[in-house]
This record gives C-alpha cells, sequence and structure tokens, in this order.
C-alpha cells in the first residue's frame, strides 16, 4: 500500500512538472545571418571593406617603395663602397623597421574599428531582439549553431531581419 502511495504521489509530481515546462516559448536565431543579411549589417560590412582597403593601398605604396629601395641597394653593390653600402642597408633596415610598426599600428586600428562597430550593431540587434521577445512572450532565444534541429517556424531570424531593417538602415563607422 505505501508503494502505491509512493508511486501515485511521483506521477503527480512529474504530471504538474510537465505541465508548468509546456508554457515556455523558445525559439533560436542565427545572428551571424541577421548580421550579414540586415541592411545595416551589409552597410557596416561595406563600410568596414572601403576602410581596410584604403588603409592597405596606403601599406601597399610604402611596401612598393621599399620594394625599389632595395633593389636599387643590390644593384649598387658592386658599385659603392663598403662603408657607403652599410650606411644605405641600415638607412633602408630602419625604413623597414618603421613601415613594420606602421603596419602593425594601421592592422590592429583595422581590428580594433572593426570590433567596436561589430559590438555597437549586435547591441542595437539584441535590442531589438529583446523588444521583439517580450512582445512575442517568448521565454529563451537560443543561437541556432547550438541547435542540432529544430522546427522552422520556431527560426526567428528573417522577422529580426525584417525589423532590423526597418529600424538599423544605414550605420556609420566611428
Amino acid at each position: 500500500m505505501k508503494n502505491i502511495f509512493n508511486i501515485v504521489i511521483l506521477l503527480i509530481l512529474l504530471i504538474t512538472n510537465n505541465i508548468s515546462y509546456a508554457d515556455t516559448k523558445i525559439v533560436y536565431l542565427d545572428i551571424d545571418k541577421v548580421f550579414k543579411n540586415s541592411k545595416g549589417g551589409l552597410s557596416l560590412l561595406n563600410k568596414m571593406k572601403e576602410l581596410e582597403k584604403k588603409e592597405l593601398q596606403t601599406l601597399k605604396k610604402d611596401e612598393d617603395r621599399l620594394k625599389n629601395i632595395e633593389k636599387n641597394l643590390i644593384s649598387q653593390k658592386n658599385i659603392l663602397s663598403e662603408e657607403e653600402f652599410n650606411k644605405k642597408i641600415d638607412l633602408f633596415k630602419n625604413d623597414v623597421e618603421i613601415y613594420n610598426k606602421k603596419n602593425k599600428l594601421i592592422r590592429d586600428n583595422i581590428l580594433n574599428i572593426k570590433k567596436k562597430n561589430t559590438n555597437l550593431f549586435l547591441d542595437d540587434i539584441n535590442q531589438i531582439v529583446i523588444e521583439y521577445a517580450s512582445q512575442n512572450s517568448i521565454d529563451i532565444i537560443l543561437p541556432k549553431q547550438n541547435i542540432i534541429m529544430g522546427k522552422t517556424e520556431l527560426d526567428l531570424t528573417n522577422s529580426i531581419i525584417d525589423l532590423t531593417d526597418q529600424k538599423i538602415k544605414k550605420i556609420e563607422i566611428k
């Protein structure tokens, strides 16, 4: 009799436990797709590519200049005295060192700008997602990367892209 009572209590607990979780609404979101397919995300990506291209063109000019100096030095090796040649080599090494520092600084700057602006855009998307979740009574939003299989009805990526396009049309790099 005691065993039957324990089984009945256990069944009641299991049933009420399942009922309490039945109201939880869980969906998933592909944030990379939102970033790459929304107007704001595309605008940001294009502006970052333009910035990177512009900065790398400047570095390319400096690199070409250094290559020309190196070719001239190689061609003058037998013409110049050893002392003169060593002075020019030292100057060239100094120029290369300056170029390397400038290269690192520019690349680090580009990387920092990309990180900063990406984080700002993701913060904006996060606010849109929070607003959408509260309006649609969504309890949990999971990243799509962590979903092995799910109903396509639970994917809110396209809805978030539409909302993002309505609210963020163009982004300026800061």
